[in-house]
């Protein structure tokens, strides 16, 4: 990693990185699968999609807390550091390449952060269990 860059984990339950997010300066992603000794594979074929944060998202389901879901990696930094439980997926807003169960949670409660805060709300999130197994 350099300094005009910050790359995003995706992990599995058990914090197993499945695949990365860099976001490089100026703004540009690039999706990459770590396979070890700092070799890295730039493309997802068959790689495992999750939402950023599993564990987190997991957890904060069987606590009962809220989840945001935002359109990126930064705008979910951004609220944990506020102490809330953010996610996104590493397509943004396109939450296309995940399983039917990701997406639904994708018409909960989403906060997006960008230029003009707003705070758009869906259809509540009526149960979450069956999106991460808990």
């Amino acid at each position: 990693m350099t300094a005009s860059e910050t790359v995003y984990r995706y992990v599995d339950e058990n914090d197993v990185t499945l695949y990365e997010v860099v976001r490089t300066y100026p703004k540009r992603f690039v999706q990459r699968v770590p396979l070890g000794s700092g070799l890295y594979e730039y493309k997802l074929n068959g790689v495992r999609r999750v939402p950023f944060r599993l564990p987190e998202l997991r957890a904060a389901i069987k606590a009962g807390r809220t989840i945001f879901v935002v359109e990126g990696e930064k705008d979910a930094d951004a609220l944990r550091a506020l102490d809330f439980c953010a996610t996104t997926s590493a397509q943004g807003a396109s939450w296309s390449g995940l399983p039917i169960s990701l997406r639904v949670l994708a018409m909960g409660v989403a906060w997006s952060l960008s230029r003009t805060p707003t705070l758009r709300v869906g259809r509540p999130l009526t149960n979450a269990r069956h999106c991460f197994g808990s």
